[in-house]
């Protein structure tokens, strides 16, 4: 009897101890971050395919903030960077679908990362006056960053298309918004320097990929064919409808 039963617990132990594996897979920051990368690649492949509809790439959007709510500051900037050649154009309306997810994701960033551990910036009061007080000794780059976004400003009062300007102004923003993140993320830990340029490694990776991928593909079929298909599926997946029918 002692013998029958044996062949038994050792079979229900393999169960367990695949699931015990996945978990300790899943509670490793690495393995989520990479998951979460498989997934905008996968969900990116049945869009372009026609298998998911465009619509799809908000709840991809979705699933990023919801990652960089509740994951380490370090894992969601591995994610975004990594996840450089593979953001897309939101449908948001059927006359505006060439706004790129980078933009909402880099701001959610920069909230959480506001929210969790606070600017490089503070207010202090001082003599009955409050006052900015700099917690980071910063560059003339910065210095010059700061003049230039100031002229821009300026250049509204003068310019012929105000609300244009403001967009123009607005996109560089938010693009400088990783700078702000990284600067203040690396000024308390110096070890994310070293993920940064990991997830650099990893983005610079899928551009080549893509791009070999690109490549191999017109020995199989004519150019005609390829642009065709990259017109139609992956040019307005990334940049919106408006640019793919300028280029068709």
């Amino acid at each position: 009897m002692l013998t029958a039963a044996a062949p038994a617990l050792s079979t229900r132990q393999v169960p367990e101890k695949g699931l015990s594996r996945l978990s300790e897979a899943m509670d490793n920051p690495k393995a989520k971050n990479i998951v979460i990368l498989l997934t905008e690649l996968v969900a990116i492949f049945l869009m372009a395919f026609n298998l998911l509809p465009r619509e799809a790439s908000l709840f991809l959007t979705g699933l990023l903030i919801f990652y960089f709510l509740f994951s380490p500051l370090e894992d969601s900037l591995w994610v975004f960077i990594a996840s450089i050649p593979l953001f897309v154009a939101l449908p948001l309306t059927e006359s505006f679908d060439s706004m790129a997810n980078w933009r909402i994701l880099l701001a959610v960033l920069f909230l959480v990362m506001s929210f969790k551990q606070g600017l490089s910036v503070s207010l202090v009061k001082k003599s009955g006056r409050w006052k900015i007080k700099e917690k980071l000794k910063h560059y003339p780059v910065e210095y010059l960053t700061g003049l230039f976004l100031l002229i821009a400003c300026l250049s509204l009062f003068v310019a012929g298309d105000v609300w244009t300007g403001l967009k123009k102004i607005l996109f560089l923003v938010n693009l400088l918004l990783i700078f702000v993140i990284i600067r203040n993320l690396t000024a308390k830990k110096k070890e994310i320097i070293f993920k940064i340029f990991s997830a650099i490694k990893v983005a610079i990776g899928l551009t080549l990929g893509i791009g070999l991928l690109q490549l191999a593909i017109v020995f199989f079929v004519n150019l005609h064919q390829f642009w065709h298909f990259w017109d139609r599926h992956i040019i307005n997946l990334s940049y919106g409808q408006s640019l793919n029918n300028l280029w068709s």
